[in-house]
């Protein structure tokens, strides 16, 4: 199954250190996307994953998401998001058709967060991903990106989120333009699984989500599961 990445904005509501600035802001409408998907689906199913900009900055976001939906070859909608504006808008969402929301979120200590989205508050995110748990959004995805010298001293922190909820912590490796943006330097995703040594396969017969992301790990006794994926 192919993923199919839609943008629907450029536009963030704050800006990581590592985002890359872009000169004409600029928000699309359901008439200039539908047709993109309608003409790469013609010919086969695809998971559709909304990215952004901060996809949640659209203010017609549940019409794009029901249009989209509506697409017979349409398998899946999964959306990319800070997480800051989730608050209030989860059940909406889901009710418009969205199956999965996934968080970048590269960490979980307070002062760091603020240090590395330039003032953005990690306490609208926690709002945000406790509302998609109350709206039966399972698993939720929490990507991040781990770096020596920033946040690789949290990568258990992590894991432990997935004994205690039903999340799915996908690690990834920042690109070299995003960790040089930062100041720090890229931990592989072969460093990062080391950390974790007890980490066995899920096999796929006990898996449905196989294809969303790469082979997916969890820890005896965990609620939650671990994967890894690479940024393009």
């Amino acid at each position: 199954m192919q993923i199919f990445e839609v943008k629907v904005t450029n536009e963030y509501n704050f800006t990581f250190k590592y985002h890359v600035a872009e000169t004409n802001k600029k928000t699309f409408s359901v008439d200039e996307i539908i047709p993109l998907i309608k003409e790469r689906t013609a010919q086969e199913s695809v998971e559709v994953r909304i990215i952004g900009g901060e996809p949640l900055l659209c203010d017609n976001i549940v019409d794009i998401i029901k249009a989209i939906k509506s697409i017979p070859n349409v398998r899946s909608i999964e959306m990319l998001t800070n997480g800051s504006l989730l608050k209030g808008k989860t059940k909406s969402l889901k009710e418009a058709g969205l199956d999965r929301i996934n968080i970048n979120l590269d960490t979980l200590k307070y002062m760091k967060f603020n240090e590395i989205s330039e003032g953005g508050s990690l306490d609208d995110i926690v709002v945000g991903i406790n509302e998609a748990i109350d709206s039966d959004f399972r698993p939720v995805l929490i990507t991040t990106r781990i770096m020596k010298g920033f946040n690789q001293d949290e990568i258990l922190d992590f894991l432990q989120l997935t004994f205690q909820h039903d999340y799915e912590i996908v690690f990834t490796e920042p690109t070299e333009e995003e960790a040089k943006a930062c100041g720090f330097e890229i931990m592989t995703l072969e460093e990062i699984k080391r950390v974790m040594p007890g980490l066995r396969p899920i096999k796929s017969a006990d898996e449905q989500e196989l294809s969303i992301t790469a082979q997916k790990y969890k820890y005896s006794g965990s609620r939650g599961k671990i994967s890894f994926s690479r940024m393009k």
